[in-house]
């Protein structure tokens, strides 16, 4: 049987420069490799080494994969600057959608991921060469607390985008109502969770003998949405209570510096705090499985992909009751608790570490897997292209 051809378009993607930035799109097109012929294409502006246009070709777990990195620097003039971004921008899709046609025949079907640019080329895709497209938006700027979805233009142009998809799809109720409520609406509006590989992410009992309970928080390190400064100052407030305990945090990004320097002020930093680094694979999977808990304080959120691996592995979490966490997190999967207020995220790490064992890791895994699963998530994509494959038919 001859696969059909999936062209996705993702304004973000992992790259040398940053391997994490994007990774739940590359988990989609993966998951589907095995049903389609899919190829990413993606484009990055950036200011060193790339002097001009780089195409780099490359098969990564059956996806062909074309990026495009191209110079970031512009005029110090600000209409000029955006008119020559822009150029460069559409240059770089072009020269890397020229690549994929020396390779294989046209895609039969176009997915965008993060609007609105890459969504420009999807529709000019469909106009010239009558390929139809849908679109998955990850991006929180549509929710109250950003209310970053900005400018008569960009609204204009995204609206235009949406209106001659074939579907749209977002990966959480609550987004896609603020995208309503933004003005984007569809005949045919979807919910598409991001994917967790459940052979990998999978509860699993580990013994320690270590007296001290371990609980672990895993982000980008991005103050402003993650506030990991406020779970900093939280375990310090819970420490002048207890001790006993250790808050892995887990990964790298923009703030982690600051956050690590603010630990060590407190005191806290090696103690009942400690920074891991950025976990990948397995790694992260073992980092889940020694936790009693994960948890989150975020500012804002979309659906972060930490709370469907977190449940897949069995763990309960404390996040806040902001973006879709809410239609994941109750009193069978976790507790949650206000942004920004700290001593309601001390007292509930108090109580959790006194009564995580009245959780049941079964019954959160099941959660995790029939929610975020391999294929639980295969069977929304497919279903959802099947749409347009079966209309395009008529």
């Amino acid at each position: 049987m001859i696969k059909k051809k999936i062209l996705f378009l993702s304004a973000w993607y992992p790259t040398r420069f940053d391997p994490m930035t994007g990774l739940f799109v590359k988990r989609h097109a993966e998951l589907l490799s095995d049903y389609y012929e899919v190829t990413v294409l993606h484009t990055l502006a950036v200011v060193s080494p790339v002097k001009s246009y780089e195409v780099e070709v490359s098969i990564e777990s059956n996806v062909n994969t074309v990026r495009v990195f191209y110079e970031k620097t512009a005029s110090t003039i600000p209409v000029i600057s955006h008119i020559q971004k822009l150029w460069r921008f559409f240059k770089a899709h072009h020269l890397g959608y020229k690549s994929i046609l020396e390779r294989q025949s046209k895609p039969q079907l176009v997915h965008v991921n993060i609007l609105t640019r890459v969504g420009l080329f999807a529709l000019y895709l469909k106009l010239r060469y009558h390929i139809p497209y849908v679109i998955t938006e990850h991006w929180s700027r549509y929710l109250p607390e950003r209310s970053e979805f900005r400018g008569v233009a960009r609204k204009a142009v995204t609206k235009i985008i949406v209106k001659n998809s074939a579907a749209l799809s977002t990966v959480s109720e609550n987004l896609k109502q603020a995208m309503i409520k933004c003005g984007l609406h569809h005949a045919n509006f979807r919910i598409v969770y991001n994917v967790v590989d459940n052979q990998l992410f999978r509860t699993d009992e580990i013994q320690t003998n270590t007296k001290e309970l371990i609980f672990s928080h895993v982000s980008c390190f991005d103050d402003k949405a993650k506030n990991v400064t406020g779970i900093v100052r939280a375990i310090a407030l819970l420490t002048k209570k207890r001790n006993d305990f250790v808050c892995l945090m887990v990964g790298e990004g923009v703030d982690w510096l600051k956050t690590k320097q603010l630990a060590s002020d407190l005191g806290i930093d090696g103690r009942t705090i400690q920074f891991t680094g950025l976990k990948e694979g397995q790694s992260l999977v073992s980092i889940y499985n020694e936790s009693l808990f994960t948890l989150l304080f975020s500012n804002y959120e979309n659906m972060p992909v930490v709370i469907s691996e977190s449940l897949c592995c069995g763990k309960p979490l404390i996040a806040t009751h902001v973006g879709g966490i809410p239609e994941i997190i109750n009193d069978t999967t976790g507790i949650l608790i206000p942004p920004k207020n700290e001593e309601k995220l001390a007292a509930a790490i108090d109580f959790m570490l006194n009564n995580h064992h009245t959780f049941n890791a079964n019954e959160i895994s099941n959660i995790g897997r029939n929610k975020f699963g391999n294929e639980a998530v295969l069977t929304q994509l497919i279903a959802l292209y099947q749409t347009i494959f079966t209309y395009n038919k008529q």
